[in-house]
């Protein structure tokens, strides 16, 4: 598997809003890009889901880090810069001051099975065929 492979499994699990494998698959498509001798993945469209994907499982510090990175790869990219002014809005409203919002960040927070969609048999049941690569990715 490539950078590609994990950003399409992650981008699935993202449109399914199973926010959980979203993260992982993100982070390892994020991994893997260094990694790679051709490029066939955006970088910076793995970062958006990846921050996306943390902020809707609560972890703002993390996301907007990962959305800061983002913005210094590609200062255009669609919805960076409001997505960044949401997560600092956020902060804000818990009470974080704007100063802390990249310091101590807290450890990974990430639920499993916050999704119905998870528990279909069919979703599941092909979810771990291309996690054990008994499947291919058909775009």
């Amino acid at each position: 598997m490539d950078a590609k492979d994990c950003y399409d499994i992650g981008l699935a699990a993202y449109n399914e809003k199973d926010y959980y494998h979203s993260i992982l698959w993100m982070e390892e498509a994020n991994e893997r890009y260094y990694f790679q001798k051709e490029f066939t993945q955006n970088k910076t469209d793995i970062l958006n889901i990846l921050s996306i994907s943390l902020y809707k499982q609560g972890n703002l510090k993390r996301a907007l880090i990962i959305n800061d990175k983002l913005i210094e790869l590609d200062p255009l990219y669609p919805n960076a810069t409001n997505n960044s002014k949401l997560y600092k809005q956020e902060l804000l409203d818990n009470g974080i001051d704007e100063e802390d919002f990249r310091i101590n960040i807290p450890p990974l927070n990430i639920t499993r099975f916050n999704n119905a969609s998870y528990l279909y048999p069919a979703y599941r049941k092909a979810y771990e065929e291309l996690c054990r690569g008994e499947k291919e990715i058909v775009c």
